[in-house]
């Protein structure tokens, strides 16, 4: 098949190449476009004195607004030149409902979306549910609201992992030095996001830790706008997130990963769910409804409920090497037998265009 994939621009993120890395080694014909990355380029000198003259709002509403209108026009030129037999949106929160619709009546080829995050918080997401073709998510919890909105047979299809950027990297007598750590968590605080309400589970959670006293490296933007007095404060190590790779050699050199999940995912399983066993690594997760049913608890991953629990499980695990480094190689064995992006894509596909 051909195929346009449209993902967000993530300085470190790279779910769209996993995917497009995925399609292709199931032997499909990709072209990749990348939206949001014009909003996120430093302005031109023109620009900057635009900037000044009309002040910073403004300014950043023109430039987000014109930079989602090229977007959108991308997206419809690239598929008139090319006719794909299927447009696959990762999320795709700035395109609007009539980009989706012109898709779909002129172009005539399945448009699906496989959406990572909660969809309410995208107006453009929830006015285009009843124009896709099928919309996925990682999440079951919002299943019966896109049904609700139009969606036509909306359907659950967790993250994944890339086994080739996350996997179990020799470490050098250097990277083990400098990465190594008894507990590691990588991933912003997202304490506060902007029009979002405030939630401070993630920051708490993770000041727990630090304040266990142990070897805590953090990386990830917010913890350094924290209040005075935050222990974690100390731990953070950088505020932009890592590359991915630097990532994988990271959890490779940690006795633990901590994964903390966001509350816009109540049942369903992030990312880190499944990379950081991909590494080989071990993995200690607050608890969610779908992790029992993508892992074994207790066999293949750890869970915690609580930062009661939090606490004493990373201090038994911390004391038992063997049985930590067990519960990672299982990890590894089930990403790699269920949950890698070409496991997801297949399963995209099949329910999505009917082809396997």
């Amino acid at each position: 098949m051909k195929i346009v994939l449209a993902a967000p621009h993530w300085e470190t993120g790279q779910w769209g190449f996993y995917c497009q890395r995925a399609l292709e080694q199931l032997g499909h014909t990709v072209t990749r476009l990348e939206y949001g990355r014009r909003a996120g380029e430093q302005p031109s000198l023109r620009q900057r004195v635009r900037r000044r003259l009309v002040g910073a709002h403004q300014f950043n509403l023109e430039r987000l607004l014109a930079a989602n209108q090229q977007d959108n026009l991308e997206l419809v030129r690239v598929c008139t030149q090319q006719r794909p037999d299927a447009v696959l949106l990762i999320r795709g929160d700035v395109y609007l409902p009539e980009t989706i619709h012109y898709l779909t009546d002129r172009i005539g080829a399945p448009v699906l979306n496989w959406c990572g995050d909660d969809p309410t918080w995208f107006p453009n997401i929830l006015g285009s549910l009843r124009l896709y073709t099928r919309f996925f998510i990682v999440d079951p919890s919002y299943l019966p609201l896109a049904g609700q909105m139009g969606a036509k047979d909306p359907l659950y299809l967790p993250h994944a992992a890339d086994p080739e950027t996350y996997q179990p990297f020799a470490l050098t007598a250097e990277e083990e030095r400098e990465l190594a750590c008894d507990v590691i968590f990588v991933g912003d605080s997202r304490h506060v996001m902007g029009h979002l309400p405030e939630n401070w589970h993630r920051a708490d959670t993770v000041e727990a830790v630090a304040r266990l006293g142990l070897a805590l490296r953090v990386y990830g933007k917010g913890w350094e706008i924290l209040p005075d007095g935050y222990a974690v404060k100390r731990s953070v190590l950088g505020r932009a997130l890592l590359p991915a790779e630097r990532v994988a050699r990271g959890y490779r050199a940690a006795g633990i990963v901590l994964n903390v999940h966001h509350p816009q995912l109540p049942q369903g399983c992030n990312q880190r769910t499944f990379e950081a066993p991909a590494c080989g690594a071990f993995s200690l997760v607050d608890n969610r409804t779908e992790l029992s049913r993508l892992f074994v608890p207790g066999e293949e991953i750890a869970e915690f409920d609580g930062v009661d629990d939090l606490r004493a499980k990373i201090q038994y695990y911390l004391a038992h090497t063997g049985e930590r480094a067990a519960i990672a190689a299982r990890g590894r064995e089930r990403v790699l037998a269920e949950h890698t992006y070409q496991h997801r894509l297949k399963t995209l596909l099949q329910q999505g265009v009917g082809h396997g």
